[in-house]
């Protein structure tokens, strides 16, 4: 110890200093001596010895500690990737469900061959539009069409150019109507529009725009007509009311030679 006091004195502190002590039974301990001097107030210091084999110890136990923190370390990372490889794949399958659920509205509201709606899903409308008349919110009108002749085109030229002309027709029809209007397939070769916010004539006018476009559209194997009926949705309409008052006016369209556009006089 004798070569620890005057470093104290000189440097104020010793650190690592190498020793040689003996123990009660006069074994060599080797030590490692630190120390620091305490302020000139209370003129003392503050010592600690620490054999060498406890320090190996020690830093034994740091090392493990170490390899454990980085093991820990490395599964946390692993899991932390599983989690983000199932968060992606969770992901991944609620897209798929979001868009076969899509699909799937698609399918239960759209006719598949004009991409049109379809009968289902027309007369929901036609009610949620009636409704509106009823409450005195709007005036409306529906318009019931027809393909002329469509039976020949079938019987004449095969059901696969009947399915060029429609899914044609359900373009054309499409391009014509309005996103608060509602154009449906409504069976076979038979379609019907929804006017909403119409007027008796306005709905004729949109009838005649109509006829007269699909008169003058190009079809690969010749001209196709439609004829069209018109009525009005009235405040004590149903839903079987309004569909057979426009079915007669489309029948009195066909009666009077096709490629026409009747209004209902039922009223």
């Amino acid at each position: 110890m004798t070569h620890v006091f005057p470093l104290m004195q000189h440097q104020g502190t010793v650190e690592e200093m190498y020793l040689r002590l003996k123990d009660k039974q006069n074994n060599e301990l080797p030590v490692l001596v630190n120390a620091v001097k305490l302020p000139a107030a209370n003129n003392g210091f503050v010592m600690v010895l620490l054999p060498i084999h406890r320090r190996f110890i020690f830093e034994d136990q740091l090392v493990a500690a170490k390899k454990e923190a980085e093991r820990a370390l490395r599964e946390k990372q692993l899991v932390v990737a599983e989690l983000e490889r199932a968060r992606a794949e969770l992901e991944h399958k609620h897209q798929q469900l979001t868009e076969l659920n899509k699909q799937l509205e698609r399918l239960a509201t759209t006719d598949s061959l004009t991409q049109l709606a379809n009968r289902r899903t027309f007369e929901q409308q036609l009610e949620l539009e009636l409704e509106k008349v009823k409450r005195g919110y709007a005036s409306a009108a529906l318009l019931v069409m027809d393909i002329d002749h469509f039976k020949s085109i079938n019987d004449n030229l095969g059901h696969a150019e009947g399915d060029v002309v429609l899914r044609r027709m359900g373009q054309v029809l499409a391009e014509q109507t309005r996103a608060i209007d509602t154009v449906a397939r409504i069976g076979g070769e038979e379609f019907a529009l929804i006017v909403s916010g119409a007027s008796l004539a306005e709905a004729e006018q949109a009838a005649q725009r109509i006829r007269e476009l699909v008169e003058q559209t190009g079809w690969a194997h010749g001209q196709v007509t439609m004829s069209i009926g018109v009525t009005s949705m009235l405040v004590e309409d149903d839903l079987v009311a309004v569909l057979q008052r426009a079915d007669r006016a489309l029948y009195e369209a066909k009666h009077k030679g096709r490629n026409r556009v009747e209004v209902s006089a039922d009223y």
